[in-house]
């Protein structure tokens, strides 16, 4: 039987936007990929009214693919926070998981109101400006400052899945989905029993040193760094990712 792996993508990708990931895995799976709630391809026109809404309706679509067999989770930044809801909330779902660039929630009502007043910002952008400028800026900010050594023609297939979205449905994922509405999770973490690797690359610092966080807290978790690589490790190192999440789902 091949192995299951569920793939949650980050904020402004989508089912495809991992695509180099999956060709760098050898191994053969059963890959499931949904877009989140606001991206290209999610077709359900319910309102979003919590982080955890989203969770509950990733946990049913999962289970609809999967049924009672327990699967690989693979989720990267925004998707790996949900992926930490899912190992919470839905624990039966898995027997291994792979968070790349990913955090818990927050810890302080000052630091919620803050992230939420910059979501909120960001949103605002995406509901007034072209798309291509909010792009331009949001691609400007200084996590992602590791992607400007790849080369041009990567970057514009890059833009060209992320000019496929809605700008309304971005801005609604950035407000629903915000860091700010996550719950915090710190007191639940020591029931998840399952091996997750968390991974980072070095130049993200902020993000490694909370990963590391996150692992202590986990009673199987581990952090993996990834040399010589920022945020979005999908997109600079896919065949480094693909290597760690074959190990994952092979943890037996």
């Amino acid at each position: 039987m091949q192995n299951g792996v569920v793939l949650l993508h980050g904020f402004l990708g989508g089912p495809e936007s991992m695509l180099s990931v999956v060709e760098s895995i050898r191994s053969p799976i059963s890959l499931f990929t949904p877009a989140l709630y606001g991206h290209a391809g999610f077709r359900e026109s319910e309102p979003l009214l919590h982080f955890e809404d989203e969770t509950c309706r990733l946990g049913c679509l999962i289970r609809r693919q999967f049924g009672s067999r327990p699967v690989h989770l693979v989720g990267y930044s925004l998707g790996g926070r949900l992926g930490l809801s899912l190992l919470i909330r839905d624990p039966a779902l898995f027997h291994s998981a792979t968070l790349i660039s990913a955090r818990r929630g927050l810890d302080t009502t000052i630091e919620r109101e803050l992230r939420q007043k910059a979501d909120l910002h960001w949103a605002q952008r995406l509901r007034t400006e072209p798309l291509s400028e909010f792009l331009d800026a949001w691609e400007k900010q200084p996590i992602f400052s590791s992607m400007r050594h790849i080369d041009s023609e990567r970057l514009r297939a890059l833009r060209e899945q992320r000019l496929k979205h809605d700008p309304e449905g971005l801005a609604q994922a950035l407000v629903g989905l915000s860091l700010s509405r996550m719950p915090d999770y710190a007191s639940d973490l020591a029931e998840v029993r399952i091996p997750v690797a968390l991974v980072y690359g070095t130049f993200d610092e902020k993000f490694l040193e909370l990963g590391q966080d996150l692992a202590s807290r986990l009673p199987c978790g581990k952090t993996v760094v990834v040399e010589g690589s920022g945020h979005n490790l999908p997109f600079e190192c896919p065949d480094a990712v693909a290597s760690i999440i074959v190990e994952g789902m092979n943890h037996d």
